[in-house]
């Protein structure tokens, strides 16, 4: 099983709850806390690395990237420590209603 096939409802969810950010430059889906939450558990029941997580904040009409919020892996930290950490980032992230997340993942 290759890793796509094996994320294959991880990347449904994503796509069926998420806002597609193509029209800001991005080809990911950004995703309310909620559904980012439901998408890191998924991925650490899979033991998938988490390499990062931006946030995107909504402003007037668009969206913008928060260069200066946001999660990354380290690379001292264990794949366990790592997507714990993660997790933490989400949940205590000053995210609101609108504000979206995306995950990019192995």
């Amino acid at each position: 099983m290759n890793i796509l096939n094996g994320n294959a409802d991880v990347l449904r969810y994503i796509k069926e709850n998420g806002v597609s950010l193509t029209s800001y430059g991005s080809a990911e889906f950004g995703l309310c806390k909620n559904d980012a939450m439901e998408v890191l558990k998924m991925l650490c029941e899979r033991k998938q690395v988490i390499l990062g997580i931006e946030v995107w904040r909504h402003i007037g009409d668009y969206f913008t990237i928060d260069s200066l919020d946001g999660w990354y892996s380290s690379s001292e930290n264990s794949k366990d420590e790592n997507n714990k950490s993660a997790m933490n980032f989400v949940q205590n992230a000053d995210i609101v209603e609108d504000d979206l997340l995306t995950i990019q993942f192995e």
